[in-house]
C-alpha cells in the first residue's frame, strides 16, 4: 500500500484490502490506475484519473485466470465478462495483496455459481446462456464495460468458470497487448515470448 507515481491508496480502499477484498493500486488494461474491489456482489473498478467507475457484477463473470508472475513480472489478474476482458497487473510489489484478493473473488464467484445451481429454474424449459465465450479466443477488450444500475438484479443462467487450454500463440498475442498498452516493457515482453517458445 504504497505510493505508485505520487498516487496514495484511496483510504476508502483500505478496509476492503484488509478484508482480502481489495487491492489498492493495480494497472488495467486501457484504463490506467486503478482500485479494485468486491462490494455487493460487483467487482468495481475505480481509475484514479477520472470518474468512471466500472463495475462487473460477479454474477456476469465467466473467466478468471491468475499469473503470480516472477522475479522479472509482476503478478496480473485477467476478469472476463460478456464482451470485455481486464488485466489488473500488480504494482508496488503487491502480490499478496493481489493473489489475496484473487482467492476472495474466485470463492464469490464459485458461490454464486452454487447458489445458481440450486436456484435454477425448473419448468423444463431451456434457458439460453448469453454468457458464453470460446476461451480460445481473447475477448475484446476495447469496449468499456456499462456501469449496473441495479447490482441488487439477479442474473438468470449457468455460468461455469471456463478451463483455458495452454496456447503459447494466445499467450504471446496476450503479453503483445499488455506491452502496447504500457503495462509491461519491450524487454519483459520478449523475455516472455521467448520462454513460451522455449528458446
Amino acid at each position: 500500500m504504497s505510493l505508485f507515481s505520487s498516487i496514495q491508496v484511496d483510504p476508502k480502499v483500505i478496509p476492503y484490502i484488509q478484508k482480502a477484498q481489495g487491492v489498492g493500486v493495480v494497472k488495467v488494461n486501457n484504463i490506467g490506475k486503478c482500485s479494485a474491489i468486491i462490494d455487493n456482489h460487483n467487482l468495481v473498478l475505480t481509475p484514479y484519473e477520472g470518474n468512471n467507475k466500472i463495475i462487473v457484477p460477479i454474477g456476469e463473470i465467466n473467466l478468471i485466470q491468475y499469473d503470480k508472475g516472477n522475479f522479472i513480472n509482476e503478478p496480473k489478474l485477467s476478469v472476463g465478462a460478456k464482451g470485455s476482458q481486464f488485466v489488473l497487473a500488480g504494482v508496488d510489489n503487491n502480490d499478496d495483496e493481489l493473489n489475496a484478493f484473487y482467492q476472495s473473488l474466485l470463492d464469490l464467484r464459485q458461490k454464486e455459481e452454487k447458489l445458481l445451481k440450486n436456484n435454477k429454474r425448473t419448468d423444463g424449459m431451456p434457458h439460453p446462456n448469453n454468457n458464453i465465450t470460446n476461451p480460445n479466443k481473447l475477448i475484446n477488450t476495447k469496449n468499456d464495460f456499462p456501469e449496473v444500475n441495479n447490482p441488487d438484479s439477479q442474473y438468470e443462467g449457468d455460468v461455469p468458470l471456463q478451463q483455458v487450454e495452454f496456447d503459447p500463440v494466445s499467450e504471446i498475442r496476450r503479453y503483445y497487448e499488455l506491452k502496447e498498452d504500457g503495462i509491461i516493457s519491450e524487454e519483459e515482453f520478449e523475455q516472455k515470448k521467448k520462454q513460451l517458445l522455449d528458446l
